[in-house]
């Protein structure tokens, strides 16, 4: 920031630019903030909206997805079959999770963070139940992403989420 101060007088890093955008996210909602976390812990890739929903009730996921529309944050939208999905910038997501941790107590096993975890575990595990391939199919990768934030994850729930993804691995024949 200094150095682009120095050279020129612009001082928006894109550091900078995507923490402002945060902050008014999180200043519009109680439940964004919650919101963020949980996709910014999975794999930056195909979203599911679905996945929102079974944390919060869908006028307060239209509402997210249009703030992060608003800010840029979603780079790209699908909807392959039934499920409807979105993207991100992996680096915005990057940040968006280094920003929410310096700002909120994310501590490895926080309550917030487990309530997250929590709903994210009982989606996966319903999908496993309805044996619903599509659903697991998307799940896979936000599954492996979460477990490479062991740090913020209790052993627990670590063993839960790597129990479900075998779980999915066996289902979908995926048996390396």
């Amino acid at each position: 920031q200094n150095i682009l101060k120095e050279v020129s007088d612009y001082v928006r890093t894109r550091y900078s630019i995507v923490t402002l955008s945060l902050q008014q996210i999180i200043e519009t909602h109680k439940d964004f903030k919650d919101l963020l976390i949980l996709i910014s812990l999975l794999d930056c890739h195909n979203i599911p909206r679905i996945l929102l929903e079974a944390y919060s009730n869908s006028v307060v996921i239209d509402n997210f997805i249009y703030h992060l529309k608003k800010y840029c944050f979603i780079t790209h939208e699908l909807s392959p079959s039934s499920i409807f999905t979105f993207s991100m910038h992996l680096s915005t997501q990057e940040i968006s999770l280094n920003y929410l941790i310096k700002t909120l107590p994310l501590e490895k096993s926080s309550p917030q963070l487990e309530s997250i975890i929590n709903t994210l575990d009982n989606y996966i595990t319903g999908a496993i139940e309805q044996e619903d391939f599509l659903k697991m199919k998307l799940l896979i990768s936000h599954c492996e992403k979460l477990l490479t934030h062991g740090h913020l994850l209790s052993n627990i729930t670590i063993a839960s989420i790597q129990g479900t993804l075998g779980c999915m691995y066996y289902y979908l024949s995926d048996y390396n």
